[in-house]
């Protein structure tokens, strides 16, 4: 039996006492850190990725411009924050401001993560493994995310300050990401291996396990 994730595997287990052929297969990543990555001095602002025919990236981009952002410029207003995603709807559009920027389909986004200081996912609802949390962690970007938006990574002592569910904490622990340079260089560093599961050898192992 193929499942996306362990986290999937554990909830198959609740459904069936037995189920010991069971292995995880989820999505690809491959760390891309290298030496064009960018230290904390000279980045700036926060992302979002994500097309808008998923209505879970809808229901994230608009809880970030109605709550989260908000929240988050009582403390600090000079933060922006870029929103990447095919087919923006007319909803979205109109949330299109200097410090909340709706740049729709962008062919390489790899620019974006290299100058970018947090990532945020703020997901509500939706299922299985996260690309683009996967895509932050490949490129080293500290995140915040949700449990949904965090489901089948394993954060380990960065837990508590990369996964959180109420927009209070949410917009504490960005503003703690971005505002702390050494905090910042550990979840930044602890990036591969929070990734190592997914990367094209480990698939590629898992693969060969199965005609073993």
């Amino acid at each position: 039996i193929l499942v996306i994730s362990d986290f999937e595997k554990q909830s198959l287990k609740e459904y069936f006492e037995k189920v010991d052929k069971t292995i995880s297969i989820g999505n690809i990543h491959q760390f891309v850190k290298n030496d064009e990555f960018k230290s904390f001095q000279k980045r700036k602002d926060l992302l979002f990725i994500g097309g808008f025919e998923h209505k879970p990236n809808v229901d994230a981009v608009k809880y970030l411009h109605s709550e989260i952002m908000p929240l988050l410029w009582q403390t600090n207003p000079d933060i922006a924050i870029n929103i990447i995603g095919s087919n923006v709807t007319p909803e979205i559009e109109v949330f299109h401001s200097d410090k909340f920027k709706i740049l729709g389909y962008v062919e390489d986004v790899s620019a974006y993560f290299q100058d970018t200081r947090v990532f945020v996912a703020p997901l509500r609802y939706g299922a299985g493994i996260k690309g683009k949390i996967g895509q932050s962690l490949e490129f080293g970007l500290p995140l915040v995310t949700t449990k949904i938006g965090a489901e089948g990574f394993d954060f380990v002592e960065n837990t508590n300050i990369v996964v959180v569910d109420s927009k209070e904490k949410i917009v504490a622990n960005i503003l703690k990401i971005y505002e702390n340079e050494s905090l910042w260089n550990k979840i930044s560093a602890d990036s591969e291996n929070v990734i190592a599961p997914f990367s094209i050898n480990t698939i590629q192992e898992k693969i060969k396990s199965l005609f073993v």
